[in-house]
């Protein structure tokens, strides 16, 4: 807790304008708001088809906190970039999920841009991630449609199944915010 303690003050000295913290669960969320004088104002996780992230999401809407997402496509490149200290496990590509590969279709959209606007319509900020040109152009090209009712309730109905990175660098630590999903 030392560190949001060192948040603060570098909020109140005037240098900077928000607080954010990041890959904290609610538990983490929970015993910081106690001792917190300033409001944390983001936090940003791991969240996409498979990781909804639906405790963590209300959690931050309850108390006001931006939601951020990382890896909101399911971080398909992640294999070929992989720092050290960083484990990533294979699990299913949700730009070849049956259902977003179908609404693709249905909405003449990528995957990709299903994806990142199911995150948007559910109040939270995506932040794909890309080194190509034109993928990045594709990412920002959904605001011209919206999921109907039922399509977002179908992504919706996704639960929490795969996480991308469990940040080995963590693993024994007493805060690590994954040892609860480590095998």
């Amino acid at each position: 807790m030392f560190l949001i303690q060192r948040l603060e003050k570098v909020y109140k000295d005037g240098l900077a304008k928000s607080i954010g913290v990041s890959n904290f669960n609610v538990s983490q969320m929970e015993r910081i708001l106690k001792i917190a004088t300033v409001p944390i104002h983001n936090l940003q996780v791991e969240c996409y088809l498979y990781l909804p992230q639906n405790e963590l999401v209300d959690f931050c809407k309850k108390h006001n906190i931006l939601f951020t997402g990382y890896c909101p496509i399911g971080s398909p490149g992640r294999f070929s970039c992989t720092g050290k200290g960083v484990e990533f496990k294979h699990t299913p590509n949700p730009l070849e999920d049956a259902l977003v590969k179908k609404l693709a279709e249905k909405y003449h959209k990528t995957p990709a841009q299903i994806l990142i606007r199911h995150l948007l319509q559910r109040g939270l900020s995506p932040i794909p991630k890309s080194v190509n040109e034109k993928r990045i152009k594709e990412n920002w090209d959904i605001f011209d449609f919206e999921l109907d009712a039922n399509d977002f309730k179908q992504l919706n109905s996704f639960k929490n199944q795969y996480r991308l990175a469990f940040w080995d660098f963590v693993k024994g630590h007493p805060e690590d915010p994954f040892k609860d999903e480590r095998n």
